[in-house]
């Protein structure tokens, strides 16, 4: 809205209210037998037909390279509830021992996050979902060719995951369209798999981004009522001044 001239206010982002962060990932470890030390990736290839129909399959040659190159040992995908049985049948060819929980259900989708050493994500707001959970993540996203070509005419940020805009800067490294291919993703996974400062930098960063989005101070709904009430009432003093 810079520019415009328009009266705006910050408020949050409605995934803090629903943020759960106390879920007990070493409880669905337990739950689900994850030995200790064994590497869980969180998938999240998309809520929308179009979207998993596009990257499930290269995230799934992506988990079977890590796998063969044993750096990864379990995946968990949170699934919405119409999309789970066309996962459930893509799942049944990676090459790991995959979980498939409830993506509408916020606990067991939090507890996932929390027991997860990293993430692969498609781009939205499943990176917010991320960041705020503290989880380092590779960014993925393919969309339609045409799209693409009209939206790299017309954007004006460089980076395209919600987390990167915020920070101002790459904190989660992007495969975008062509660049979208498991010899990318693959080794940029392993990283923050392995590599403990590539994984401290991302979540030291991640931290800021949820202190941004309004994790730790009042509800954004709290602060959207107080917002409208503040112009509704400067509106009713401009009027009385008027008359």
């Amino acid at each position: 809205f810079d520019g415009t001239g328009l009266l705006t206010t910050f408020v949050g982002h409605p995934l803090v209210e629903g943020f759960i962060g106390d879920a007990d990932g070493a409880a669905f470890r337990r739950d689900h037998s994850i030995p200790e030390g064994e590497l869980l990736l969180a998938v999240l290839p998309g809520s929308r037909l179009s979207e998993i129909s596009r990257h499930l399959p290269v995230f799934g040659e992506t988990v079977n390279s890590l796998a063969a190159r044993k750096s990864l040992d379990w995946a968990v995908i949170p699934a919405v509830p119409t999309l789970r049985k066309r996962i459930l049948e893509a799942v049944e060819r990676w090459n790991i021992k995959v979980i498939v929980v409830d993506g509408s259900e916020r606990e067991a989708k939090y507890a996932a996050l929390a027991a997860s050493n990293a993430a692969l994500t498609s781009s939205g707001t499943a990176t917010l979902e991320l960041a705020i959970a503290g989880v380092p993540m590779v960014v993925a996203y393919r969309a339609n060719p045409v799209t693409v070509a009209v939206a790299r005419k017309v954007m004006s940020v460089r980076d395209m995951a919600l987390p990167n805009i915020m920070a101002g800067r790459r904190i989660a490294p992007e495969f975008l369209q062509e660049e979208c291919t498991p010899n990318r993703l693959a080794p940029a996974i392993e990283n923050i798999l392995l590599n403990r400062a590539a994984r401290d930098e991302q979540i030291k960063c991640f931290r800021t981004v949820s202190r941004q989005l309004g994790i730790g101070g009042a509800a954004p709904s709290e602060l959207a009522a107080k917002a409208v009430l503040a112009t509704f009432q400067n509106t009713q003093m401009k009027m009385e001044r008027k008359k």
